[in-house]
């Protein structure tokens, strides 16, 4: 194993453009307000749970369709929903398809 300094600067630089003023909506997209009010995209899909929701992808497991649900409605708000596992566990699926529920 070779420790890449690469993507370490990159994330560094991201941050670094990030912290200056050159986006002024950075900080507020990066650290959420509480007060931010936070609507569900469909109030309908609160009340039927994981269920409510139409999926485009129907092979999506419980744990997946569970977090789609979560970032659909905002439970975590204002803390960033964040996703993780192991290789081929379908992290970008459920990013897709909670980008597309969202969308």
């Amino acid at each position: 194993f070779k420790f890449k300094r690469t993507l370490l600067r990159l994330k560094h630089q991201a941050l670094q453009d990030a912290s200056n003023d050159s986006n002024p909506h950075a900080e507020r997209i990066l650290f959420p307000s509480s007060h931010e009010p936070v609507e569900a995209l469909n109030s309908n899909i609160e009340a039927g749970g994981i269920s409510g929701l139409s999926y485009f992808n129907n092979t999506l497991n419980l744990e997946q369709k569970s977090a789609v649900y979560n970032i659909v409605c905002a439970t975590t708000r204002p803390t960033p929903y964040v996703i993780f596992g192991p290789p081929g566990t379908g992290k970008t699926i459920t990013v897709v398809e909670s980008i597309l529920q969202t969308v």
